[in-house]
């Protein structure tokens, strides 16, 4: 689940890129499907990521100093580039869809690096004696 909630950021990032470099105007439909596929993907992203909570367990000792450096910084960066891509776009001033563009790409950075460096938790207990009932 981890794999494919990254796969759908790195998606919706290279299809916002794709849209500003190539616009499709000759089709309706296919310009329509073409200019909401990147906010489908990231739509289907947040749904996946409010219904299946999964625990991930971090061990910093195995971890690259690097990559510890980065988790601190790359999430508040790219969460402040989205909210404020945002406001630009709300507030019609421009460069609002790159900020957006360069938010989305920062948080599937650090969704990569966090995949590769962590395990999911499983919520199963594997000791026995849970398991009998008196």
């Amino acid at each position: 689940m981890r794999q494919f909630k990254t796969s759908l950021l790195w998606l919706a990032f290279i299809l916002l890129l794709l849209q500003t470099w190539i616009d499709i105007q000759e089709y309706i439909l296919w310009g329509f499907i073409y200019r909401l596929a990147p906010s489908l993907c990231l739509l289907i992203w947040f749904i996946i990521s409010l219904f299946f909570k999964q625990t991930l367990i971090v061990k910093a000792n195995e971890i690259p100093k690097w990559a510890i450096n980065s988790l601190r910084i790359l999430r508040p960066l790219a969460s402040s580039l989205i909210v404020l891509g945002a406001l630009f776009k709300l507030m019609h001033w421009t460069g609002g869809f790159l900020l957006l563009i360069a938010g989305i790409g920062i948080m599937a950075i650090y969704s990569s690096i966090l995949n590769y460096y962590s395990s999911v938790k499983n919520k199963t207990n594997i000791d026995i004696i849970d398991d009998i009932k008196l």
